[in-house]
């Protein structure tokens, strides 16, 4: 089927005022008025994917060789490559005349996915996706990681009250989660002893420390947070200052309740985050 693909994405309430409020600005309609990047797929398999059937261009796909990966470096990949990229310039060109002006492709795919991507305006976007070739036509969006989405994507609250399991809620109490990422920041609010929401109190459930804090330096563990340890062997401490992605993940899993305002053009909304499990220890 050709067709352009809306993409609709459920988001929290004050995105969602954000976006209304973006939308109905005079910056947001010039906006509009501005080409946006779409993704072209086309009708042939990528590289990856093609099981053969087009004379003289071999199958492709490496299960079907008995490969694990698949090698670019065959000449029946670079043959199937070169058909993707002439499939690709005469769509180029049939767009071209469909609109009446030149088409310089963004970016071109050929090994797991088959298409360009373009700057468009949405009613070119509809035209291209009724030539011949075109398998779909959708705009290109930017999603973001949000880490207060993730104990209801997850299904979590109701565990945390119970009514998930007819039992007693549950939170993580006594369950210690190791994250070997990054490092950690150990000083963050979502790793203390005591939540600053909800005032939970952990307990160590090993009744001990662990790595760092226990051969170097006790203070930056607490209940809450009962071990750190550094797998890199470079000298660097646990800590997680550089990259953050360890201290996210560790959030995702175990992090406290904290709160976090969110400005919005005319107002604040205070959000409440936490982990899945946000009662549980962590090892990191």
């Amino acid at each position: 089927m050709k067709r352009v693909i809306t993409v609709l994405a459920t988001v929290l309430l004050p995105l969602a005022v954000l976006l209304l409020a973006l939308r109905t600005s005079p910056a947001s309609q010039a906006l509009a008025a501005e080409p946006q990047i779409y993704i072209i797929s086309l009708t042939d398999m990528p590289l990856a994917l093609y099981d053969g059937g087009l004379a003289g261009l071999p199958a492709t796909r490496p299960e079907l060789a008995g490969q694990e990966r698949l090698n670019l470096a065959l000449p029946e990949a670079a043959a199937y490559r070169a058909h993707l990229v002439a499939q690709q310039e005469r769509f180029l060109s049939d767009a071209a005349g469909l609109l009446d002006r030149s088409l310089t492709p963004e970016r071109q795919y050929q090994v797991v996915f088959n298409g360009l991507a373009l700057a468009l305006m949405p009613a070119e976007a509809e035209e291209l996706a009724a030539l011949p070739g075109v398998f779909q036509v959708s705009p290109s969006i930017t999603y973001e990681p949000l880490s207060d989405a993730t104990p209801r994507f997850l299904g979590a609250p109701p565990v945390w009250d119970g009514s998930a399991t007819g039992s007693a809620g549950n939170m993580g109490e006594g369950q210690v989660i190791g994250v070997v990422d990054t490092g950690i920041d150990y000083a963050h609010d979502s790793f203390a002893d005591i939540g600053i929401v909800d005032g939970y109190d952990h307990d160590n459930p090993r009744g001990q420390l662990y790595g760092y804090c226990l051969t170097t330096n006790p203070a930056l563990c607490n209940d809450k947070l009962i071990g750190l340890y550094d797998f890199s062997g470079d000298g660097i401490t646990p800590t997680d200052f550089r990259y953050d992605h360890g201290t996210f993940v560790a959030h995702v899993a175990a992090g406290n309740f904290v709160t976090y305002t969110l400005p919005l053009p005319t107002a604040t909304e205070v959000m409440t985050l936490s982990g899945v499990a946000p009662h549980a220890n962590l090892i990191s």
